[in-house]
């Protein structure tokens, strides 16, 4: 049996959400199950997309599978969460992924999986590449390669009207009780961060709460459970617009703005093929209209989207 190294486990504890239907948060456990086929209205036709120069480029192997495996952790909207029919999983990043499979002559099947796991399914060799809101960091790089295609940045979410006065100014967040989903960088790195910040200063530490999921993250501060929640800047504004959530994103610029990438086993040898079909999805526009469906902003798209990075 195949068995994750040890900095594999250990860039798993380090997974992070990233920088973006009308559906509100649930309280939805991520379930083990493939769907496969277009997603929810998005305006776009992706049915329309045909094989590029990517196909091309595409392993032997892979073209024999003929299905590319995309694992997930669908609790994000709008880039990934499960739709109104209650098992497909929809989103910005399904959209991509289905556009990806389709300029490399493949079908696509989406893996919800939880979002610690994610890696551990790649180096297993279960699924073929994860696209979950990966920032792109150093310790991950040990582990997988990326095709970078987005930048996003981390915000605080606090309950209307902003009550405490909160923001990202690790100062006001002293003494307080923040949370953020289990393995993500905010969690992890951010917040533990800002809390010894506060305690440098004479402050009180910020009581930090993890969660399974964004959703109960979310749910918690609507509960009165914690003060806020740290998590990307863009999907938690864009919840917080299209739904009935009694919440709102703290003032600020987003903190910390990374690339944001999709992953594969280091050296894997379909990377040139994902590169290429990401680059002809900018080129023929059709991410730029799946970010606009999305209500991603164009600063969001990563100018060198494509680029491998190892």
């Amino acid at each position: 049996m195949h068995r994750p190294s040890a900095a594999l486990l250990a860039a798993s504890a380090l997974l992070a959400t990233a920088a973006l239907t009308g559906c509100t948060y649930a309280s939805r456990q991520p379930t083990a199950a493939a769907t496969s086929g277009p997603t929810e209205t998005t305006g776009v036709d992706l049915s329309t997309l045909k094989p590029g120069a990517a196909a091309a480029l595409v392993p032997a192997a892979a073209k024999t599978k003929g299905t590319l495996t995309v694992a997930t952790s669908a609790t994000f909207p709008p880039f990934e969460f499960i739709g109104q029919d209650g098992h497909t999983i929809v989103g910005f990043d399904a959209d991509m992924a289905a556009g990806i499979a389709a300029k490399m002559g493949l079908k696509v099947s989406m893996i919800n999986t939880g979002f610690e796991t994610i890696l551990v399914g790649i180096d297993s060799g279960k699924q073929d590449m994860a696209m979950s809101g990966l920032a792109i960091t150093p310790e991950r790089g040990k582990v997988v390669d990326f095709v970078a295609y987005l930048f996003g940045g981390t915000g605080l979410g606090v309950p209307k009207g902003n009550p405490q006065q909160l923001s990202m100014d690790p100062m006001t967040l002293c003494g307080h009780s923040v949370g953020a989903p289990k393995g993500s960088l905010q969690g992890i790195e951010f917040l533990p961060k800002f809390s010894d910040e506060c305690v440098a200063n004479g402050k009180k530490p910020i009581n930090v709460l993890l969660y399974p999921s964004q959703n109960e993250a979310n749910l918690a501060v609507v509960s009165g459970r914690s003060d806020a929640v740290m998590a990307p800047a863009t999907p938690m504004n864009y919840e917080f617009r299209r739904s009935n959530i009694a919440m709102e994103l703290a003032p600020g610029k987003p903190y910390k703005p990374v690339q944001v990438g999709i992953a594969m086993a280091n050296e894997s040898p379909l990377a040139p093929a994902v590169s290429k079909a990401v680059q002809e999805l900018v080129a023929d526009g059709t991410m730029q209209q799946l970010m606009h469906t999305w209500d991603i902003p164009e600063t969001a798209l990563d100018p060198d989207a494509g680029e491998i990075i190892r």
